[in-house]
């Protein structure tokens, strides 16, 4: 036993698996909730509201979806934003470690808000240029 944590603690800690950007950036922005409305029940759907509506998933493209995520991850970060700002200098003093979260969390929505416009971007235009090779 002693020697795999071993092995382990020399590799870094590496984890055994990876996330998805969205859902780190959506785990990262569950875990500070709490932080931005000193409300320990506050989750992610507090922010969202009706945007989380699962209505007719199926009936979305990809691009719509990704559209959709690009979305919600601007409104959490525009949040995050928003409720931090006014008190961030006594943050700072007071609970940098929290700060550091608060940071990394806005860092991880703005960067899956980021991926979820370029992939959606992508595929419309490949939509689009099939469209196009279609017609001729």
């Amino acid at each position: 036993m002693t020697t795999t944590v071993a092995r382990w603690r020399a590799r870094g800690w590496p984890a055994d698996y990876d996330f998805h950007p969205f859902d780190k950036a959506r785990s990262m922005f569950d875990s500070i909730c709490p932080l931005l409305t000193d409300d320990p029940m506050t989750t992610m759907e507090n922010f969202l509201g009706h945007s989380l509506r699962k209505d007719e998933p199926e009936a979305l493209s990809e691009a719509e979806r990704l559209r959709r995520a690009e979305r919600e991850f601007s409104i959490l970060l525009k949040s995050i934003h928003d409720l931090s700002v006014p008190w961030l200098a006594s943050l700072k003093k007071e609970r940098p470690g929290e700060l550091a979260s608060l940071i990394r969390a806005f860092v991880a929505c703005g960067e899956a808000a980021n991926l979820a416009a370029f992939q959606a971007e992508r595929m419309e235009r490949a939509q689009a240029a099939a469209g196009q090779i279609g017609a001729r």
